[in-house]
């Protein structure tokens, strides 16, 4: 008698991404080109983006934390900071765009949210993805290239703190 084996996908779905994670991505590596929608299910693409302006793209862990919507806050009240530096701000997480829209209107916030629901994104650039995802900020010149990186899972405020500087000392 044959015996059939059922493996759920969730768990091949978490050995192959184990698996296809990727190094870190660090300073001076190039930012991988990707597509994903926003909170309106419009699609961003960094296709349009790279050679036109800088981008300050954070990866937060979820909506409902409250370490996240500070920082998420934190962004949206610097945000005409980074637009006069010439930087475009765009937050991804692994949400949906429903729960990313619900999150970005009720903190009125002033930039693009981008969902990755299967972690493509955040597996293409080495970011750590487990109950919570690495809570990971990079400044990308218009050449696509990371020249500004910062970590810290527990003060998203740092984020914002350390890349506006970065842009204060860069000119």
């Amino acid at each position: 008698m044959k015996k059939t084996i059922y493996i759920s996908s969730a768990f091949l779905l978490m050995s192959f991404c184990s698996i296809s994670q990727t190094k870190q991505l660090d300073l001076g590596d190039k930012i991988p080109y990707f597509s994903l929608p926003n909170q309106d299910g419009k699609t961003f693409s960094m296709k349009d983006s790279i050679g036109t302006k800088m981008l300050v793209i954070f990866f937060y862990p979820k909506d409902e934390n409250i370490l996240c919507k500070k920082e998420a806050c934190a962004f949206s009240d610097s945000v005409n900071k980074f637009n006069k530096a010439g930087a475009l701000v765009i937050g991804i997480n692994e949400n949906s765009v429903q729960k990313l829209k619900k999150f970005h209107d009720e903190n009125k916030l002033r930039y693009d949210l981008l969902s990755d629901p299967h972690g493509v994104v955040l597996k293409s650039l080495g970011i750590k993805e487990n109950v919570l995802s690495d809570r990971i900020t990079y400044v990308v010149n218009i050449a696509g290239e990371i020249v500004f990186k910062s970590y810290s899972l527990t003060n998203g405020k740092k984020h914002v703190t350390e890349a506006l500087k970065f842009f204060r000392e860069m000119k």
